[in-house]
Order: C-alpha cells, then sequence, then structure tokens
C-alpha cells in the first residue's frame, strides 16, 4: 500500500489491495478513515484469491470527506480473534478546483 493516496472530494474512492500472508476467507476485514472528529468506515468487497494473494478492495462515497489528510488503516481478525493491522497510511482530500 503507498503511503498516501490523493483525492479530490466528492470521488468515489476504490482501493484494490492484494496481500501475500495466505488465505484470509476467514478473517473479517474492516477498514476506515478518521481526521479529528470525523470517523467514516470503508466498504471491504472481496475480489479473490490466487496464487497465495488475497485481493480485496475498500471503497467509500467521500461527499462528506473534510478537505484534508485523513489517517487510515486496515484491521483483520482472524478466526481465533487475533488482531493484526496494517500500517496507517494516509488519504488526502482535496476540494476540487474546477466547477
Amino acid at each position: 500500500m503507498a503511503n498516501s493516496v490523493q483525492i479530490k472530494k466528492g470521488d468515489s474512492l476504490v482501493l484494490t489491495c492484494a496481500d501475500d500472508s495466505g488465505d484470509l476467507s476467514t478473517a473479517t476485514i474492516e477498514a476506515a478513515v478518521k481526521l479529528g472528529g470525523f470517523y467514516k468506515a470503508l466498504t471491504f468487497a472481496e475480489v479473490g484469491y490466487s496464487g497465495g494473494v488475497y485481493t480485496y478492495t475498500l471503497s467509500a462515497d467521500t461527499s462528506t470527506f473534510p478537505i484534508g489528510s485523513l489517517d487510515c488503516d486496515i484491521k483483520y481478525t482472524d478466526a481465533s480473534d487475533v488482531i493484526t493491522y496494517q500500517p496507517t497510511f494516509q488519504i488526502v482530500c482535496q476540494e476540487s478546483v474546477t466547477k
């Protein structure tokens, strides 16, 4: 995952993620963005598992995102309730210039 993703407010955010740590089909995967008091869960969708790589998307409508650098991370909870987080990265939300 990149250290930051740049978007314009109102863009459809779709992040495609790949994880080579094995089959995550029994894990619960969650992600969210946060800036100050703003918090929004991202929608998770499984894409597939092939050749040792698990692929999924995280998405959100960004029309309510505040302008600025939002923190985002991904949380995995396995079947034994062991929780693992991916490193935090930023989603930089900018105002549109063109009307």
